[in-house]
């Protein structure tokens, strides 16, 4: 069964991938299940759709509400 999670999750990992890769293949495979899910690549796709067209918020604002 394919494991979900929120779009922000994964936008977060992937967005870490450079330093992961540094560290070790290894802490590569989390982002290579992301990649190869359909659904949460078209969530992913979509989310940078919204952000490209003014739908986004700053990080500063995303991060306070991930901590609440």
């Amino acid at each position: 069964m394919p494991k979900s999670m929120p779009i922000i999750e994964a936008r977060n990992k992937l967005t870490l991938l450079p330093e992961q890769l540094a560290e070790g293949p290894e802490s590569g495979d989390e982002t290579l299940d992301i990649l190869s899910d359909e659904k949460m690549m078209r969530a992913l796709r979509q989310g940078i759709r919204e952000v490209a067209a003014g739908k986004g918020i700053p990080w500063d604002q995303a991060k306070r509400r991930l901590q609440r």
